[in-house]
């Protein structure tokens, strides 16, 4: 597992590259405005992730966060020091390392499961206290990939992320007891209740439930499993404030969390990988499992080549259908990892030469494009949102078939839709 940090790294910084050259080129970034002929003949640098500074926006209530997180990944990991974004770059001192934030957010939002490596004896499990002071001078941070110095241990620890998974080394003193805390009791955001479990060995596991974004009443749980790259020598959990060494559950309202301690008077580096989930508990398991870098579709996209004024002259994938009269007529999620619910909840594009699609019984029959394009919809859209935000109970939604048309279905009537 620790070859593995960093090929992951190596792998994040690449798409990153990618994306940022193409928004280069696309955007006319390495041009002056207006001046096509130079935009054209202009090259971008042979490393464009230097162009990127994660920093921007850490301070004056820029609420953005400097973490490892790979570009339309669904983790975030990132330190947390403070602030509605998680990280505000005045504090001085780090109380975990969570995997879950948003971006120039104006309310506490994510911040789910932070995880904080100490050494000692595990005592006080009360973030403020466990947590540690670190300077700007040793920590860095490269698109993919973050790494700070926890000055109160003399730990190194370092973050980096795939899109399904988030993955953390850190490098411990010489040590007998090289903890690791799990806290699902905070998030950067009200938390109503979460569990953890020990299982095994080199396996913590569990679900926090958060919500109250910006005063709403939305709620959701994120289910997560933690791996270590070798077993741990002791664990425990905490109810509130009280740690039980040797327990392996703790759940309820209010703090909760674990620990897993480890030898590391020879071998210093401890490695954990987070899977996440927001639809069940064995799929962090299943995330978990799956080899870094694996693709997120069963077939890989067709290359991509993005040409000077932001027009693709190559499509990818089930983007290029349409164009072909062979619109996907199968579900967007094809791949292993995908849940029952998942493939419940979609429905698909059929294909362009079909005037009148015939959606299973017991799915809303799908609504056609400007364009004349059959497109699909998210069937529980409107009792997804109306849980919340009764006001946004309009939603908007087209697959990837409708979009490469350049149709957007458009909002749905007020009436509740059948299903």
């Amino acid at each position: 597992m620790r070859s593995l940090i960093g090929g992951i790294r190596a792998r994040a910084a690449g798409t990153v590259a990618g994306v940022v050259a193409a928004a280069l080129l696309g955007g006319g970034l390495l041009g002056p405005p207006g001046a096509a002929a130079a935009a054209s003949a202009a090259s971008p640098p042979a490393d464009p992730t230097s162009l990127v500074h994660p920093f921007v926006g850490t301070e004056n209530f820029g609420n953005t966060f400097p973490g490892a997180s790979a570009p339309f990944g669904m983790v975030q990991v990132s330190p947390d020091t403070g602030g509605q974004g998680g990280y505000d770059y005045d504090q001085n001192a780090i109380h975990g390392f969570s995997q879950t934030h948003l971006s120039g957010v104006g309310c506490g939002v994510a911040g789910e499961l932070p995880i904080m490596p100490t050494t000692g004896a595990v005592s006080d499990v009360d973030p403020d206290h466990y947590r540690s002071t670190y300077s700007h001078d040793d920590e860095e941070a490269t698109p993919g990939y973050y790494r700070v110095g926890l000055k109160s241990y003399g730990i190194d620890a370092e973050l980096t992320a795939t899109q399904r998974t988030g993955w953390q080394r850190y490098t411990f003193p010489a040590t007998g007891a090289a903890n690791v805390l799990f806290n699902t009791g905070k998030a950067n955001q009200k938390v109503f209740g979460s569990e953890i479990r020990v299982v095994g060995d080199r396996t913590v596991e569990g679900r926090v439930e958060a919500g109250n974004f910006c005063a709403g009443k939305d709620r959701h749980t994120v289910y997560f499993t933690a791996t270590f790259d070798r077993p741990f020598a002791s664990y425990g959990t905490w109810r509130g404030t009280t740690p039980t060494p040797g327990s392996r559950e703790a759940a309820g309202e209010g703090g909760n969390g674990a620990w897993a301690t480890f030898d590391a008077t020879e071998d210093r580096d401890v490695v954990v990988k987070v899977g996440l989930s927001y639809t069940g508990p064995r799929a962090p398991a299943r995330t978990s499992r799956r080899r870094p870098g694996t693709p997120t579709t069963s077939t890989p996209p067709a290359p991509r080549s993005t040409t000077p004024g932001g027009r693709s002259s190559t499509r990818s994938g089930s983007a290029a259908a349409p164009r072909s009269g062979s619109a996907p007529s199968t579900p967007r999620c094809t791949t292993p990892s995908c849940t029952p619910m998942w493939r419940a909840t979609w429905t698909a594009a059929t294909p362009a030469s079909t005037a009148r699609p015939t959606p299973p019984p017991a799915t809303p029959r799908t609504r056609t494009s400007r364009c004349g394009t059959p497109t699909g919809r998210r069937t529980s859209c409107w009792r997804w949102w109306s849980r919340g935000w009764p006001a946004m109970s309009r939603c908007r939604w087209s697959p990837s078939a409708g979009t490469a048309a350049g149709c957007r279905a458009g909002r749905w009537p007020t009436a509740r839709p059948t299903s």
